[in-house]
């Protein structure tokens, strides 16, 4: 997260505004979190992030809809982490069954699964840190998956019967494969990286 701007704000107006524009924020316990990152990104070409974003979204929707359940949503879906009064917007939100919104906007996801980030150098820390430490406390949140954009490397995380959160694959080869068990959707990091050479990411590398 780059460059945030605060100001306090409650809830409904915060979601007023970003139903009326396509400049994102995120918002944290009355504070507006400007989004700068994200806003750059979208209005710039496609780069490193956006293609392993898109690698992801089309291989989980296609067994998704192999199976016939669950639903995959984009960075355009707000989530909504009531227990830390937080809405966000995680690059790819899944929902193993039905998903659940906090209105009839359909517009604020209640019931995510599955929350994937892909991570730069400027969100590495804060998608690894106070945002997963937020993450966490969604009752309805399984398994947390972070990709790296600069280098192959991915992290899974998941949630014991204990309900304690453990790291349990650390990917790092192309032929490493990240199983999303509460959906039950394999992951080829080959895939996942796949048509990324020439597109804008100055620190990516391949090991």
């Amino acid at each position: 997260m780059a460059n945030l701007q605060r100001t306090f704000i409650s809830q409904e107006e915060y979601l007023q505004i970003e139903r009326t524009t396509t400049v994102r924020s995120e918002y944290f316990n009355g504070q507006l979190l400007a989004m700068s990152s994200l806003n750059e990104r979208v209005a710039d070409t496609v780069s490193v992030h956006d293609a392993i974003q898109t690698n992801l979204s089309r291989a989980i929707q296609e067994q998704l809809s192999e199976r016939g359940s669950g639903h995959c949503f984009t960075e355009d879906q707000r989530v909504f982490v009531a227990d830390k009064n937080f809405y966000t917007y995680p690059d790819l939100a899944i929902t193993a069954g039905e998903p659940q919104f906090s209105d009839d906007q359909v517009d604020t996801l209640l019931n995510p699964t599955v929350l994937i980030e892909v991570s730069s150098a400027g969100s590495s820390n804060y998608d690894r840190g106070s945002k997963f430490e937020n993450y966490r406390s969604l009752e309805s949140l399984e398994e947390y998956l972070v990709v790296d954009s600069r280098r192959i490397y991915a992290e899974l995380w998941r949630k014991n019967e204990s309900q304690h959160w453990a790291l349990v694959l650390q990917a790092e080869h192309g032929s490493d494969m990240v199983h999303l068990q509460s959906i039950d959707a394999y992951l080829l990091i080959d895939d996942v990286y796949s048509q990324i050479e020439n597109l804008p990411e100055e620190e990516f590398t391949i090991r």
